[in-house]
C-alpha cells in the first residue's frame, strides 16, 4: 500500500500560507483526484498495476490550482526536452473518438515548465520546444508519479513477473 494510512494535508505556521494550502486540500475536485482516502487506495492500486499515474493541473485565472487524474492507458508518449533527453517537456493524449479520424491529439507540458513566482523556470524554457506536429498544445499542465522507471514511462509492478507467466503457460500447455 504505497500511501500508508493516506497522506495528511502539510501544515505551517504561516497564516496566509495555511489558508491556501486548506483551500487546495478541500477543494472538492482536488479531494476526488487525490486528496481522499478512498481516492489513495485507488491511486496506490494503479500505481502498482499500471506503473506510472498522471495528474493534469488546472490554474484558475485568480492563480487557484485544481488536479484532474489522466488515465495512462491514453498518454502514447512522453516527449524529452530538445536539450536533455532525461527531462519531460510534452506527454501526447490521443483520446479515441468514433472513427480514427475523429481521435482528439492533445499535448500538455510538463509542471515542471508552469511559471511559478516561487519557482522561476531557470531557463527551463530554453529547452521548450513547440507541440509536436498533429498535437493541439494545451495550456494544463502535467504532473507525472512513475514507479520502476526506465527511461521516461513508469513499469508495473505485474512486468516483473512477465516471463514468468510466459513460461508457466508454456509449461502448462506442454503438460496438457
Amino acid at each position: 500500500y504505497t500511501f500508508g494510512d493516506g497522506v495528511a494535508p502539510p501544515s505551517t505556521d504561516d497564516e496566509s500560507a495555511r489558508a491556501t494550502i486548506e483551500d487546495f486540500w478541500q477543494d472538492p475536485d482536488n479531494q476526488a483526484s487525490l486528496f481522499s482516502y478512498s481516492v489513495q487506495q485507488e491511486m496506490s492500486n494503479k500505481l502498482q498495476w499500471a506503473g506510472e499515474l498522471f495528474w493534469i493541473i488546472f490554474r484558475g485565472t485568480d492563480g487557484t490550482i485544481t488536479l484532474g487524474e489522466l488515465d495512462p492507458l491514453l498518454v502514447t508518449q512522453i516527449v524529452p526536452e530538445d536539450r536533455n533527453p532525461r527531462r519531460k517537456a510534452w506527454y501526447l493524449v490521443e483520446i479515441p473518438g468514433d472513427s480514427p479520424s475523429s481521435t482528439k491529439k492533445l499535448a500538455y507540458r510538463d509542471w515542471s515548465y508552469m511559471d511559478r513566482p516561487s519557482r522561476p523556470m531557470k531557463g527551463r524554457e530554453k529547452g521548450l520546444s513547440s507541440a509536436p506536429t498533429g498535437y493541439e498544445a494545451q495550456e494544463q499542465y502535467i504532473y507525472h508519479l512513475p514507479v520502476n522507471q526506465m527511461g521516461l514511462r513508469g513499469i508495473s509492478e505485474l512486468w516483473t513477473i512477465r516471463d514468468y507467466i510466459r513460461d508457466s503457460k508454456k509449461c502448462a500447455e506442454v503438460l496438457a
